[in-house]
């Protein structure tokens, strides 16, 4: 009896051995296995409604990887703050609740992010893909920035140049800096953009944009300052008169990711999601540039004056507040941000 024991004992052991060893053997080949066929589902959260052309991009960019990835990786976007406002969709992504997002980043835990919103960084198009894609100072630091709180940068996307729409407006001088004016204009809640405005002689008010469309109906404010053509001629059409293409910034929302969440995909979807949503952001540009000359167009047919600068004036613009005003908005981004702009811009 004692030797059979014994020799249950040694099956035992034996067969505990081979458990081990095929624990650490075949395990890389099993994890393998499972990895291969594992599917990633990823929440975006965007702001924009679902019409609108960054949501068009990110939902462009989450088929493609789909398709990319044999549907290994499968993005959901969210459009229109579905998924909170902005300021707790960025938190969210910092704690990787929410994945990823194409969305304005809150100045909360770094306000130099505000550097989007620096005049006339880019004057056109062609200068947009230079300074808003990897390799530039600007895309760099800004990467920095996300890194920091746990965020990868996958690009930008355009949301138009920025003019000012308004209901009552004196025409003359408009692009003359030098002139006071005495329009009210509304303006968002950035220092940076109320200098601006203040700057180009007009007078500035703080009205929430959920205001903003009775503030004008109703003369509070004479006109409005943070969005393009399209914006204007969507949401706007009926409460302005004129639209001034002054084209002061380019408004962009910052695609990012948690960083986390990235670097737990395999290596080749990491670089697939990369390429992907670099290529939608440039496709985004092509496409919104388009649609704000349309709406330049529509906006003429619709009975509301638009006036477009020469060639000449924007680059006078351009310089003017490049020279003068940069140098102040140096207390809030930095004289080592200021410098490196003024190098993305060639000057």
């Amino acid at each position: 009896m004692k030797k059979n024991r014994s020799w249950i004992s040694v099956v035992c052991i034996l067969v505990l051995a081979m458990a081990i060893f095929s624990g650490c053997g075949g395990g890389a080949s099993d994890n393998g296995g499972d990895d291969a066929d594992k599917v990633y589902t990823l929440r975006l959260a965007g702001m924009s409604s679902l019409e609108a052309p960054d949501t068009i991009a990110m939902q462009n960019a989450a088929d493609a990887i789909y398709e990319a990835t044999d549907g290994h990786v499968e993005i959901t976007v969210y459009p229109a703050s579905q998924l909170g406002d902005y300021t707790q969709v960025y938190e969210e992504v910092m704690r990787g609740t929410i994945d990823m997002a194409c969305t304005t980043i809150p100045g909360t835990y770094d306000s130099r992010v505000e550097m989007c919103y620096v005049p006339f960084l880019v004057t056109n198009y062609d200068e947009y893909g230079k300074v808003y894609s990897e390799g530039s100072f600007f895309y760099q630091k800004y990467n920095e920035m996300q890194n920091d709180v746990g965020i990868e940068l996958l690009g930008f996307v355009p949301a138009g140049f920025i003019g000012i729409g308004a209901k009552s407006l004196d025409t003359s001088n408009l692009f003359d800096f030098s002139v006071n004016r005495k329009e009210l204009i509304r303006v968002p809640g950035l220092e940076s953009m109320k200098m601006l405005v203040e700057y180009a002689g007009f007078n500035t008010t703080t009205i929430p944009y959920a205001d903003l469309y009775s503030a004008l109906q109703t003369g509070i404010a004479d006109g409005w300052y943070g969005g393009g053509a399209l914006l204007n001629y969507d949401a706007f059409r009926d409460v302005i008169k004129y639209y001034v293409d002054y084209n002061f910034l380019n408004d962009v929302y910052p695609v990012i990711m948690n960083k986390d969440t990235l670097s737990g995909l395999p290596e080749d979807y990491q670089k697939i999601v990369y390429d992907t949503f670099e290529e939608a952001c440039l496709d985004a540009a092509a496409n919104i540039e388009a649609s704000d000359a349309q709406a330049l167009k529509d906006m003429e047919a619709y009975g509301i004056t638009v006036i477009i600068p020469t060639q000449e004036e924007r680059d006078a613009m351009a310089k003017d507040v490049r020279t003068n005003l940069w140098p102040k908005l140096s207390q809030f981004y930095g004289e080592d941000i200021m410098s490196g702009l003024l190098e993305d811009a060639g000057l």
